[in-house]
């Protein structure tokens, strides 16, 4: 069970790498003419300097502000890169699993709640890493409980 506790997390560590990359590649593609993109970190890191940005996702989103994707982003953030580390230095331990598993909680809510994170080139993708982080921390998870049985047998 070692090995698969392993595995898995060393699997996790690829996934919140590939997340934490796609957070600063360019996600809104907006203004035709002029060929415009925007990253989430981008966006959330420096608003003031993305303004046309901040009017396509309101005129696609009513209801958008910026205060919405901030803990999505921050949350991604922070969560990947100490699950990244930790993961990868720990991983044959369980508990390491809580961090994709906060990782890809908060990411598949976010992906799914937010209208201006459904407007992004590649948001399926992004919800594809979540979710597959969701289900390798609970395959962690089953593996522990099923190691402790075994232990108590």
């Amino acid at each position: 069970m070692k090995n698969l506790t392993k595995i898995c997390n060393l699997t996790c560590v690829l996934l919140m790498v590939l997340l934490l990359v796609l957070q600063f590649v360019p996600y809104w593609h907006y203004g035709e003419a002029s060929g415009e993109s925007t990253s989430i970190s981008s966006l959330i890191w420096f608003p003031g300097d993305n303004g046309s940005c901040e009017k396509y996702l309101k005129a696609n989103d009513p209801d958008f502000a910026i205060d919405q994707l901030l803990g999505t982003a921050i949350g991604i953030l922070v969560l990947s890169a100490a699950g990244i580390v930790l993961c990868s230095m720990k991983s044959d331990r369980a508990w390491t699993a809580l961090f994709p598993a906060g990782c890809g909680l908060i990411g598949t809510v976010g992906y799914l709640r937010h209208p201006a994170l459904q407007l992004g080139s590649a948001w399926q993708l992004h919800l594809m890493l979540s979710i597959a982080l969701l289900l390798l921390a609970l395959v962690i998870a089953a593996a522990c409980v099923i190691q402790y049985r075994r232990a108590q047998a």
